[in-house]
């Protein structure tokens, strides 16, 4: 039989915040991280596994399921933290190390929640149980859905202007997708999902209107019509944060209300060969009455039936910023603007579920590689949050051919499956086994409607 669980006492850090440690029987650990993992026996990984929130690990609790029980622990309640544990696989068990900070926001004088531990017959009663804790201690502001979303049968993924400034598909290259669609017997309210319509890509946030050079308003509209005459759904890619540094606004009226971390560092995106991008609270009103105007302008001059909002579940321990009222205040602000509008959001997490539909960020899909974890994937992000949400594929989700230019660069994970046909069809594996939204990447001009989509997308 294997040793009891076992947890500590929590202990003031000396840098802050306060640490406890815990141990859990033998067996498979189950995480709400990536895009699920389960570690178990079989998977040799002598590293230690490390996650935090909300980043990369969803809510802050583990599942061993050993013989005899799964065991559940979990840190629930308490005030807004970033929390961490780190996992060591023993002879006996699993060594947990758990470190939990109240949020620099809220000022560091809250005392860490009791650690949870509990034993369930199996793991899917522990998440259950754990998710029926969350539902009534942790309740969801829901952003209402608009009626169509409930019977969206899949989603096409269409890159256009690329961060490297390759044009890979324009409007009219994406009227002609709509058209194999229709010929090949789309669903209504398939979802037309597409990044890189107005720039290249994650530049010249949030100035979102159609970029002249993929056909501009004329040819944006007769996108937008084309799809709504055979009854799909559009949706293009925003980001929820985001402000190109590059532009005079930044300096003249938004620097200063930067995100920042607790070291006062700012916050963007900044890597090597990608185009910058400087994160804006969304505390202050005046960045969220412009992002606003910006996409209401847009989703209204093109009747448009969804937006994505990249990034909003992606919170930073910023002192300067209570990002737990915001985000919950500008997702809100934003449906009362897009009335009857679909809001999609990337990194669900506990505290923020608010959108009626997010993107599946995680491993492997989203460009990080299997090392970062191992494991395989299991169901348990949709035993915990999809009764609240409707989940679909990450922009990362790959094309069953093989397209040129395309981000996220997934393209380890092709080589790694031996293609791009494998590395979809692992996809759409995931997709299934958490009940998402049937997803697969298109690159029209160079393949049209492939045979790879059109199986993905129900259409053979």
């Amino acid at each position: 039989m294997s040793a009891r669980p076992t947890v500590s006492p929590w202990i003031a850090a000396p840098e802050g915040g306060w640490t406890a440690t815990a141990s859990l029987p033998a067996g498979d650990l189950h995480l709400p991280a990536y895009d699920g993992r389960v570690v178990g026996a079989g998977d040799h990984h002598a590293q230690p596994i490390s996650v935090g929130t909300p980043l990369p690990w969803r809510a802050p609790f583990v599942v061993v399921q050993s013989p005899e029980a799964a065991h559940l622990l979990a840190l629930r309640g308490g005030p807004d933290a970033f929390s961490r544990l780190r996992a060591t696989r023993t002879d006996g068990g699993w060594d947990l190390a758990l470190t939990w900070r109240e949020a620099a926001w809220r000022g560091d004088t809250s005392p860490p929640p009791a650690v949870h531990l509990a034993a369930h017959p199996t793991w899917r009663e522990a998440v259950r149980d754990q998710r029926d804790w969350m539902q009534r201690a942790l309740p969801n502001q829901p952003v209402a859905a608009p009626d169509w979303l409930a019977d969206c049968p899949g989603c096409a993924m269409i890159e256009m202007w690329t961060g490297t400034g390759h044009i890979v598909n324009d409007f009219a290259d994406t009227v002609n997708l709509i058209e194999a669609l229709a010929q090949a017997g789309a669903r209504p309210n398939t979802l037309l999902y597409f990044w890189g319509f107005h720039a290249p890509f994650d530049t010249h946030y949030p100035e979102y209107w159609p970029a002249e050079e993929l056909g501009g308003a004329d040819g944006f509209r007769r996108l937008v019509d084309a799809a709504h005459e055979h009854g799909l759904r559009v949706m293009p890619h925003c980001n929820w944060w985001g402000l190109d540094g590059r532009l005079p606004a930044y300096e003249t009226t938004y620097a200063e209300h930067q995100v920042r971390n607790r070291s006062g560092e700012r916050a963007g995106w900044r890597e090597a060969g990608e185009p910058p991008i400087e994160y804006i609270r969304p505390t202050y009103e005046p960045w969220r009455r412009h992002i606003q105007d910006r996409i209401g302008r847009l989703v209204h001059a093109f009747d448009l039936d969804a937006v994505f909002l990249d990034q909003i579940g992606a919170w930073s321990d910023d002192p300067g910023c209570d990002f737990a009222t915001g985000s919950h205040l500008y997702a809100h602000e934003m449906a009362d603007v897009l009335p009857g509008v679909a809001l999609g959001g990337e990194v669900i997490q506990e505290r923020f579920r608010d959108l009626p539909l997010f993107q599946m960020w995680g491993t492997p899909w989203c460009g990080l590689r299997p090392e970062a974890i191992p494991g395989r994937q299991t169901e348990i992000l949709a035993l915990l949050l999809s009764e609240e949400t409707r989940f679909f594929g990450h922009m990362g989700t790959p094309a069953g051919v093989d397209a040129p230019h395309s981000w996220p660069a997934y393209y380890w994970f092709i080589e790694h499956c031996g293609g791009p046909a494998p590395a979809l069809k692992a996809s759409a594996a995931y997709h299934r086994l958490i009940d998402a939204i049937p997803s697969v990447r298109v690159h029209p001009r160079q393949f049209g409607l492939d045979v790879h989509a059109r199986a993905v997308l129900g259409l053979d």
